[in-house]
């Protein structure tokens, strides 16, 4: 029988738990199991202490730590696995491709940590009951997380629901709580909250908690929620995959024949006007207006008439562009961060569609359409107010 030293004892488990320690914080998106398994290497160093130091190889405490060992080397070898081509390949490919391809290779490990994680609850729940610590330890608590969550996060969660990393019908309470302190809620922010947080459809744990106020702050901006149809997927590599499908095709459409032809189009009609005035183009967007108004009057259209209808067009190709860009950007950090990335599309052409269309889009509201000028501030639509706040 072999004993084993004390000081190997605590070195068992230090290398693993410092790397997970220090890399987890970017894995909580796309190696949410990370976390898991660094609350469980917790949960070990607290057993550490209790575990007896002249050990032997026939006892169960030594077969335990053995096991551990086993479990956490081979973590810490896929970790380093992980970050050395998360490393070398960022570099290769730049940011924005790197975030797409990392979710495809993080697919093969988030099986294998979940399967590490829930092995080493079993083995921990188990000798915690043959040397008698579960009323010593209890179970593991929010503290293990708490510097992933905000001051008022973590006094929410401890207030009202708890200090445990899995209460009864959390969610339930959660959602309870959170409407009488911050407002009540429709029922599509509810589920798309749920969806969120409640990782894989099951109840709600500190861990979904953690990551639906990281990605959306707390209170949570339900604003910045994504839609329902990919709250569901959001933050797995799924979801990770159809947002940087949606940046890539957003990409696509405005390099198109079809947008540029519209911006074009936009341009002409301001020729020779003074872009920095705001009175001109004003006018100019009056006139646009109106003879749209006539041109739906008329059996037989001027070419001045046709040019409108096609400035119309143009209008609402290039204002559908940017409503489809706020409405990525609002999906969360992941797509900010890859709009971000690459720059698109640029705050220049921000302001200029700020300047160019909201014009035509005022006198489309005014004129077209007959509307009080008095209410254009509520009607304006919001992706103005959206895309000032971007370019400040």
């Amino acid at each position: 029988m072999i004993p084993l030293e004390p000081r190997e004892l605590n070195s068992l488990i230090g290398d693993v738990y410092k790397i997970i320690k220090e890399s987890v914080d970017d894995w909580v998106k796309v190696l949410p199991e990370a976390l898991e398994l660094k609350g469980q290497c917790t949960m070990i160093d607290r057993i550490l202490p209790y575990i007896d130091k002249g050990l032997c190889e026939d006892s169960y405490q030594y077969q335990f730590v053995v096991d551990m060992k086993h479990i956490l080397d081979s973590a810490q070898t896929e970790i380093n696995k992980f970050l050395a081509r998360e490393t070398k390949e960022r570099n290769l490919f730049g940011k924005f491709v790197w975030n797409s391809k990392r979710v495809y290779l993080a697919m093969s490990y988030r099986e294998s940590f979940k399967k590490k994680a829930e092995e080493m609850a079993r083995k921990i729940e188990k000798i915690m009951q043959l040397m008698q610590l579960a009323d010593i330890l209890n179970e593991p608590m929010v503290d293990l997380v708490k510097n992933h969550l905000s001051k008022e996060s973590y006094e929410f969660w401890t207030t009202y629901v708890g200090r445990k990393i899995s209460p009864d019908k959390a969610w339930a309470i959660f959602i309870q709580q959170y409407q009488f302190i911050y407002g009540r809620l429709d029922e599509e922010t509810v589920e798309s909250i749920r969806r969120v947080a409640c990782i894989n459809g099951t109840d709600l744990t500190i861990y979904g908690f953690v990551q639906i106020t990281k990605d959306y702050g707390f209170p949570i901006e339900v604003d910045s929620l994504p839609p329902l149809h990919l709250s569901n997927v959001v933050m797995s590599e799924e979801g990770r995959m159809e947002i940087t499908k949606m940046v890539m095709n957003l990409m696509s459409d405005h390099s198109s024949k079809k947008m540029h032809q519209s911006v074009k189009r936009v341009d002409l009609w301001y020729k020779d006007i003074n872009r920095d005035d705001k009175q001109a183009l004003r006018r100019r967007a009056d006139e646009w207006g109106h003879y749209i108004v006539e041109s739906r009057k008329k059996g037989m259209k001027s070419p001045i008439h046709k040019e409108a209808e096609e400035l119309d067009f143009a209008r609402r190709t290039i204002s559908m562009f940017y409503q489809r860009y706020m409405a990525i950007w609002r999906i969360g950090r992941v797509s900010r961060g890859m709009l971000s990335d690459v720059d698109f599309p640029g705050k220049s052409r921000i302001r200029c569609f700020i300047r160019d269309i909201e014009p035509l889009d005022n006198a489309n509201y005014r004129i077209v359409f007959g509307n009080d000028i008095r209410e254009w501030d509520h009607r304006r639509p919001k992706v103005y107010n959206f895309l000032r706040e971007l370019v400040q």
